[in-house]
């Protein structure tokens, strides 16, 4: 089965859980689909479309407005602010300025593009609305129970992918740890508004424990909200989410994995553990470090 026929199918038929009872997220999503696809079915199907034309415009102009705040000024406030205001803006704006008039769908051909087209776009605002509230410790167990939020939830790995692919330059929010040693540990794990790690550009990166170039295996969801960049060493089979490759590791806590090992520290990843903890090999190809195994003697930490 591929991903997307994984998706609809679940989306159709219910993934199959424990807990078969519908919670209030279910119940939202239900009524968030149900106004969607009416409101799309009343209208023309060429005014669907058009909704779906300047959604796209928004995001684009959105990571235009980021990019100039958080890139170019160095100020990921000021990019979120521009991110909303450009993104928001042109929403309301579009359809004044090509002056769109709703009117109502001709034929049962319309209605039926503009239904699949309300159902597309519910589908991605309810993404959003579970993204959200799942940021809410108190809601987070509803969004977990919740029968009808996991289909749209494994919608998350192919968009990450989608925008390292076109290189969106975009805020990400997300659970992560500030430092390598809290890494993998829900107690340390912070959600954030951060700027997004283009982890496709990683692949190839340098093996912390063989010196081999890694390859990108696409984003794996953990569970809940929980998605990771997968990387595997062809030649020594290590996994980790960037962190166990010189390259990864400078570009997710802005230092060399040799400085962890220099604290007399054997290295592995807490998010996709290996068990084979190990001292960083060879010569880093961003820093140019090193490290003489023979100076000192290491002790294993568990991440």
């Amino acid at each position: 089965m591929t991903q997307k026929e994984g998706f609809w199918h679940k989306l159709i038929k219910g993934e199959e859980r424990e807990n078969s009872v519908m919670n209030t997220i279910d119940l939202i999503i239900l009524i968030v689909l149900a106004i969607t696809i009416y409101t799309e079915v009343k209208r023309s199907y060429l005014l669907s479309l058009f909704d779906i034309v300047r959604v796209v415009i928004a995001l684009i102009l959105g990571g235009f407005g980021y990019w100039f705040g958080a890139i170019l000024f160095n100020n990921l406030d000021i990019g979120i602010f521009l991110f909303l205001l450009f993104a928001f803006g042109s929403v309301l704006l579009l359809p004044k300025l090509f002056k769109i008039v709703p009117k109502q769908a001709e034929s049962i051909f319309g209605r039926i593009i503009g239904g699949m087209i309300g159902f597309v776009l519910g589908t991605f605002i309810c993404l959003g609305v579970i993204l959200i509230v799942a940021t809410v410790p108190s809601l987070r167990d509803d969004v977990d129970s919740s029968t009808l939020s996991q289909p749209i939830l494994s919608l998350i790995p192919a968009i990450h992918y989608e925008a390292d692919v076109l290189n969106l330059k975009m805020p990400s929010m997300g659970t992560t740890a500030l430092k390598f040693d809290e890494e993998g540990n829900p107690v340390f794990s912070q959600t954030l508004l951060k700027q997004r790690v283009n982890f496709r550009r990683l692949e190839q990166s340098t093996c912390i424990e063989c010196g081999a170039e890694v390859n990108f295996e696409g984003y794996k969801r953990r569970g809940g909200l929980l998605v990771s960049p997968l990387f595997v060493c062809p030649n020594c089979g290590r996994r980790s989410d960037g962190c166990q490759t010189y390259e990864g590791f400078h570009r997710i806590y802005g230092h060399c994995p040799i400085e962890i090992a220099e604290d007399s520290r054997l290295l592995d990843c807490g998010v996709w553990s290996n068990n084979r903890p190990v001292l960083p090999k060879g010569k880093c190809p961003v820093c140019g470090k090193s490290i003489d195994e023979s100076k000192f003697k290491v002790q294993i930490f568990d991440f």
